[in-house]
């Protein structure tokens, strides 16, 4: 929990688009096991990850699609949280690369969903560096 931690005093937040799955356990339906995809702008899978949050915040990501914030390292995990509620759902995240699949891009209507995180994570990134300027 140390190192974790310290990734929080350390390590930037990074917006990023996601696509958020996940079941609730069979002994605690509180929690949410979530499968996390953060999402280049093209929409393809550039990280995966497992980690755990409330149902309720869950839910609170619309169809699956949506924003979260990112803090760590793709390569070994981090900390997520979601924009909306971002003290109560924090949660470390652990790699999962068996998630990325084949790296396609959702079509259909799910894809208008995930074209407008692309355009909110990208938009507040760039405010977020303008202002810190």
């Amino acid at each position: 929990m140390k190192h974790a931690l310290k990734t929080l005093q350390q390590e930037p937040w990074q917006v990023w688009p996601c696509r958020l799955d996940g079941e609730a356990s069979a002994d605690n339906r509180a929690m949410v096991g979530a499968k996390v995809l953060l999402l280049a702008p093209d929409r393809t899978p550039v990280a995966a990850f497992r980690g755990a949050m409330s149902s309720d915040h869950w839910l609170s990501v619309r169809d699956g699609r949506g924003v979260v914030w990112f803090c760590g390292d793709l390569r070994g995990g981090g900390w997520i949280a979601l924009p909306t509620r971002p003290a109560a759902s924090l949660f470390r995240a652990v790699p999962a690369p068996d998630l990325l699949g084949t790296r396609t891009p959702t079509t259909g209507a799910l894809a208008g969903l995930e074209e407008a995180a692309v355009e909110v994570a990208t938009s507040e990134t760039v405010w977020t560096w303008i202002s810190e300027q």
